[in-house]
């Protein structure tokens, strides 16, 4: 096939497609859509949109988007009158044999492009699900990359795969060539007492007092030995020079072992630290939730959600050192790693093992699509099309606010009380 009649047949296929899904829609939809362009060209709002899921409207102007809600009585009335009224006008492609008082459009249909997963990003999530499959054979304290012996992470995975392989259980694991033993104690996530008991614990058990300023110690570098150098040992006398240079050298190897064991403490600390924000994320996600349900017990004027009330209260108790943007970055972050931990059967010692798994990871490469097809690799091994991720992207989201719901709901019944909940109450 030449690639001309490839460019046919891939236009005629385009053509098929926008003549099927423009007949699928609604030709009131049409009549609407028009008619709201022809009463809003006039203003200065350069583009409209709708989201269908949640009826939240957005008006797009130059300095800024309005965002309209409505609620649930006021949408009723809206589908009610709707479905009571006729349609003016009919709608039809141009070219298509119709009746003659239908008004005809141009369509075009564009296949969602998406970015493909990254060979890295691949690497880690195929390592994933090897780790999943040999967990039986991890401790609960993995160890880390020596970075002195493994230049990359890849390497290191490599090495670690081939090790996990070798070993029947557990009890034969022994910190392999080029690894790092880690020791990571396990924290109190439950503190007892009353809410302010909780707040004083929270801040007499931190390095960074009430959180403000939020500076730490560092140890001071001790640098190379300033009186080894070749000036003071040519002006010592023939006989003291041989003992010069045994003090030279012994300062300043003690010295390099000094700098290279410290590089792998501090490499050791980074490591600790990131396996604790993970888990500090996790440990906020929880509260996150906790707090939407005594938001629900709060009455709430129309158009203020359960979600914007729990944002205000945590933007409001860290006194101007968060902002809206940063606490929605934090709480993607915790959801992505809480659905990965799902993904490996809540076995944090499968994410302590990929020091690629920091925070920043879950949303510096991986849109939406790309972490479901991500996850998928952690699950199965196997790549998934943007189709299916897409598909798997609307039910994740469907489930979460409805399993949060649930949840809230659940817990009024227990204590004998009933609350009534929508999902514009969690719109994100």
């Amino acid at each position: 096939m030449t690639q001309k009649s490839r460019n046919i047949k891939k236009s005629l296929g385009n053509s098929e497609k926008s003549a099927k899904e423009a007949n699928d829609i609604d030709p009131m939809a049409y009549n609407v859509s028009f008619g709201l362009h022809n009463i809003l060209k006039g203003s200065d709002v350069k583009t409209f949109a709708l989201n269908v899921e949640t009826g939240t409207l957005q008006f797009v102007k130059p300095d800024g988007t309005l965002y309209i809600r409505s609620n649930e009585d006021s949408l009723r009335t809206v589908d009610q009158l709707i479905s009571e009224m006729s349609t003016p006008f009919n709608f039809n492609l141009n070219g298509s044999s119709t009746g003659k008082d239908d008004l005809k459009f141009v369509a075009e249909w564009q296949n969602k492009v998406g970015k493909s997963l990254q060979a890295k990003d691949k690497s880690i999530a195929n390592f994933l699900h090897f780790l999943t499959q040999h967990v039986h054979n991890l401790p609960e304290n993995p160890p880390a990359r020596n970075n002195c012996i493994f230049k990359n992470c890849e390497e290191y995975h490599n090495a670690f795969s081939k090790y996990l392989e070798s070993i029947d259980t557990v009890e034969n694991f022994t910190i392999f060539h080029g690894a790092i033993a880690i020791d990571l104690k396990t924290l109190n996530s439950d503190p007892s007492g009353t809410p302010a008991s909780i707040i004083q614990k929270i801040i007499d058990n931190s390095n960074f007092g009430p959180l403000a300023g939020m500076s730490t110690s560092v140890e001071v570098i001790l640098n190379s030995p300033e009186n080894q150098s070749l000036d003071d040992y040519f002006l010592q006398p023939e006989e003291e020079r041989p003992r010069r240079i045994k003090l030279a050298t012994r300062s300043l190897s003690a010295h390099i072992w000094y700098s290279i064991s410290s590089f792998s403490k501090d490499q050791v600390s980074q490591e600790v630290s990131r396996r604790r924000q993970l888990r500090f994320l996790i440990s906020m996600l929880e509260s996150y939730h906790k707090l939407e349900m005594y938001c629900a017990l709060k009455e709430r004027k129309q158009g203020i959600t359960i979600k914007s009330q729990v944002t205000k209260k945590i933007i409001k108790r860290s006194d101007g050192q968060l902002n809206n943007k940063e606490l929605t970055l934090l709480i993607q972050r915790a959801r992505r790693i809480q659905r990965l931990l799902h993904a490996v059967n809540n076995s944090w010692k499968v994410l302590d093992s990929v020091e690629n798994l920091s925070p920043s990871y879950f949303t510096s490469n991986l849109n939406c699509l790309n972490f479901e097809i991500w996850l998928e690799v952690v699950k199965t091994g196997k790549i998934i099309t943007f189709g299916e991720a897409e598909n798997k992207y609307r039910q994740y989201k469907q489930f979460m606010t409805t399993d949060r719901i649930d949840k809230i709901k659940k817990a009024f019944e227990d204590a004998g009380e009933e609350i009534e909940l929508s999902f514009q109450d969690f719109e994100d």
